[in-house]
């Protein structure tokens, strides 16, 4: 337990372990022999590769936060849903989470709708810290569940969703009056899927670089730090602000 609450810090803010270290500390309460397989996979993974190295690069000032959604139906042995959620403002990375769903589903569609309601609660919550600093933002949801992204741009329930608890439609308010925006997006670019289920490195690597992250191994960390793009001059970035 005490291993799996420093995996828990680590992957704080370390996207990649996110959904791993989920899983290990749904087990926490009664760890068995494969939780304890699972522990040593994420220590291994963390002697091969030292460091997330997360870039911000220069980019203008941005007036939307775009929240990325995907969700694992039944994927866990209890038949729950995953749900990932990942913030962007501009190609700035601001937050991602991976979390159980507490409610069982019934379907594909109803676990990426619960989803999107999770990634509305956080994009509501970003929305209003900036706006304490002054700064206002739209929120635009990116699902690649047509049916989901149906019921979030309809009013109320249907006869397919009439057993969907009506506690969760207030999304459908913000749609309608004009605070959040609904787009569709490609399964394959859905980057919230890092969260969801163990990926390939070769899909996690792309996954990364689409962020502005990149994973630095152990080789490179006794090695001198990797070569960056140079800062923008003052004048490009006087370009950019205007």
């Amino acid at each position: 337990r005490t291993k799996a609450g420093l995996g828990q810090y680590i992957a704080k803010n370390n996207l990649v372990l996110k959904f791993a270290v989920k899983e290990i500390l749904r087990k926490a309460s009664c760890p068995t022999a494969i939780t304890d397989q699972r522990l040593k996979r994420v220590a291994r993974w963390l002697v091969e590769n030292r460091r997330l190295v997360m870039f911000y690069p220069w980019q203008p000032l941005q007036n939307k936060v775009t929240l990325k959604t995907d969700s694992d139906y039944a994927g866990t042995e209890d038949f729950r849903s995953t749900t990932c959620v990942l913030a962007l403002h501009g190609v700035h990375y601001l937050m991602g989470l991976s979390v159980t769903q507490p409610l069982e589903s019934l379907s594909v569609t109803e676990s990426e709708f619960y989803a999107e309601v999770r990634g509305c609660v956080e994009g509501v919550y970003i929305k209003n810290v900036l706006e304490f600093w002054g700064h206002d933002v739209t929120l635009e949801l990116q699902s690649d569940n047509s049916a989901a992204r149906t019921i979030m741009q309809r009013l109320g329930s249907g006869k397919k969703t009439r057993h969907i608890s009506t506690k969760f439609f207030w999304v459908q308010r913000l749609v309608k009056d004009g605070l959040l925006s609904v787009r569709a997006i490609p399964g394959k670019e859905n980057e919230a899927a890092i969260g969801t289920k163990h990926l390939p490195a070769k899909d996690i690597a792309r996954i990364l670089q689409k962020l502005n992250m990149f994973l630095l191994p152990a080789t490179a960390c006794a090695a001198a730090w990797p070569i960056r793009p140079p800062p923008p001059s003052i004048g490009e970035r006087d370009v950019a602000c205007k």
